[in-house]
């Protein structure tokens, strides 16, 4: 079992690491649900940390739809991203239909061609969830969806998790988040028996304590 914890600066991700972390996802700004972290933050976890990190690339809090100017920022923090050699890109970018807008994808691909791209959970805010996958697993842009199967928590959402698990196959990696804690975690493995990564920020307790 893959066990994911959001983290937002370097003291949780040492905290998260020694309690037992897999990985991590390094954001600032959880409060507005992820940014992209600072330069310094990716290179120390890179480095430093012991266990992949993946790093959130998106230029603002607030919804998925972004301007010309925002997709062009985080092309050029993904081109340091690829540069750094991160783990892991998380990202997201919605089109005006509320699916998954590949373009966007295609052009972090290409900057960061070796690095795999996780699509976040912009994702639970598609009209057609499992269509999002069919088209993911068609198109080979992405190696992990972060999901709550479009519902607040992953047991609420647990049937669509169930749904994505077997249309992604062994394709894409179906991370289960959405109020994932240490003290659920092993509950909601039974309900979805063959998700294999989970995700959030207590999922191996509590971080505050890092500060």
């Amino acid at each position: 079992m893959i066990k994911e914890a959001c983290v937002e600066n370097i003291s949780q991700a040492q905290i998260a690491c020694k309690r037992g972390a897999t990985r991590v996802e390094l954001c600032e700004n959880l409060s507005m649900g992820g940014t992209t972290p600072s330069h310094g933050s990716v290179i120390w976890c890179k480095h430093h940390l012991g266990i992949p990190s993946l790093v959130m690339l998106r230029c603002r809090g607030g919804n998925f739809l972004y301007t010309k100017a925002e997709v062009n920022t985080m092309v050029y923090d993904a081109q340091f991203l690829s540069e750094a050699r991160v783990d892991g890109i998380v990202t997201g970018c919605l089109n005006e239909k509320l699916m998954p807008d590949w373009h966007f994808l295609e052009k972090i691909k290409k900057i960061a061609d070796n690095i795999p791209l996780t699509f976040h959970k912009a994702i639970d805010l598609c009209k057609d969830i499992p269509e999002c996958i069919r088209q993911a697993s068609s198109n080979g842009l992405i190696s992990r969806v972060l999901s709550s199967g479009g519902a607040e928590t992953a047991k609420e959402g647990h049937h669509i998790l169930n749904q994505m698990i077997e249309i992604a196959g062994d394709t894409i990696e179906i991370v289960v988040a959405g109020k994932v804690t240490d003290q659920n975690i092993e509950q909601l493995a039974s309900i979805m028996p063959k998700a294999r990564a989970f995700h959030g920020k207590k999922i191996v307790g509590e971080l505050t304590d890092a500060y």
